[in-house]
């Protein structure tokens, strides 16, 4: 039994994985340019897909995702298939190791099937999408880490079939042999519409998708991952696989280094204090605070390491920043943001503190 012309749509449009950007596997503060592929698998339908995006700072992101997808129902015995543009954009927030991505999204898709020249009409669509994911990063190391996601996604949107004028191979009579030949059901949209007319169908759906980012760091800095995933709709579902790499941008990375390397020499030449770093586990590290350097939750600092020895006193560079997160009587924990992922705080790293 031929699908209506909204179900056919409706699962190549929804059933592909909620689109959330690339920045989810770098760090706040990073810049990185995103590719990714992957194919689904539905009960009525198949597709590949992919994306590009760039990563702003580690919480803006913007891209274009595309998509060829084919339905196995057919239409009066051919395949129906469609091709998706979907630019979008995301915005990102961490409070590690948790990360939750909202993004936005329209689709416009251009649908077509051999069954079309037999009906003479013309179909598209247009939707658009709202969406969020949460994942939590885990069992990080230097060179890979897990991210399990929960992603919600609600698209809405309209089908639209339209009427042209039979050309000299599309003769009524052939029409109606077709016809009669194969079932067309009455609600369809894509039952025979006469010139110049159009039929239109609204769909609205709420998607719901679980994967797991498997995530790999080369020495580089280049995260390569493998996301399989389920997505799950009203009527039906899927299972799919995506891949792809985020490449850090290193000419920014390069402009901030020299940008933190002149700050920090300006610094040295203004009152401060270098404060001792006690007891550093990953990102989180201990300092005491005393009279002379009073600190509050919130209160950020520069990270400062040191270089090579001069004739006066030691290079200092700046590493990084620092925000205060607890403060225990005089213990002060703070969490590192660093420029070189791939780097971690030691003991003989300091803190600025500027007076």
């Amino acid at each position: 039994m031929v699908l209506k012309y909204a179900e056919i749509v409706f699962v190549i449009l929804f059933i592909s994985t909620t689109l959330f950007s690339q920045g989810v596997f770098l760090q706040k503060g990073g810049y990185g340019l995103g590719v990714e592929s992957g194919y689904n698998y539905g009960d009525n339908y198949y597709d590949f897909h992919g994306k590009f995006g760039y990563t702003f700072n580690g919480i803006f992101d913007m891209g274009m995702a595309f998509r060829k997808g084919v339905a196995t129902e057919r239409v009066l015995g051919y395949n129906l298939n469609s091709l998706s543009l979907n630019p979008f954009i995301a915005i990102i927030e961490r409070s590690d190791p948790i990360m939750l991505s909202v993004s936005f999204s329209y689709q416009h898709d251009f649908i077509n099937s051999d069954a079309f020249d037999i009906l003479n009409i013309k179909a598209s669509g247009d939707y658009y999408s709202v969406g969020s994911s949460v994942r939590l990063r885990a069992s990080e190391s230097e060179s890979f880490f897990l991210q399990p996601s929960i992603n919600a996604k609600y698209v809405a949107g309209r089908e639209i079939a339209s009427g042209n004028s039979p050309t000299s191979k599309q003769s009524m009579m052939g029409n109606e042999f077709y016809l009669s030949k194969l079932s067309v059901r009455d609600d369809s949209i894509y039952q025979k519409i006469p010139a110049g007319q159009t039929r239109s169908n609204f769909t609205q759906e709420l998607i719901l998708g679980f994967g797991v980012d498997l995530c790999f760091r080369t020495s580089d800095g280049i995260i390569l991952y493998i996301t399989p995933n389920v997505v799950l709709e009203k009527e039906n579902k899927s299972i799919g696989i995506n891949a792809g790499f985020v490449l850090p941008t290193t000419n920014i990375s390069k402009t901030k280094q020299l940008k933190s390397n002149r700050k920090a020499l300006v610094m040295q030449q203004q009152g401060v204090i270098y404060i001792n770093i006690e007891n550093a586990m990953k990102r989180h590290f201990l300092v005491y605070m005393n009279n002379k350097t009073p600190m509050k939750v919130g209160d950020s600092f520069s990270i400062v390491r040191a270089g090579k020895k001069n004739q006066q006193s030691l290079e200092w560079t700046e590493i990084g920043t620092a925000t205060v997160v607890k403060i225990q009587d005089n213990k002060v924990v703070l969490e590192s943001n660093l420029q070189d992922r791939n780097d971690q705080v030691t003991t003989s790293d300091k803190i600025l503190f500027s007076y």
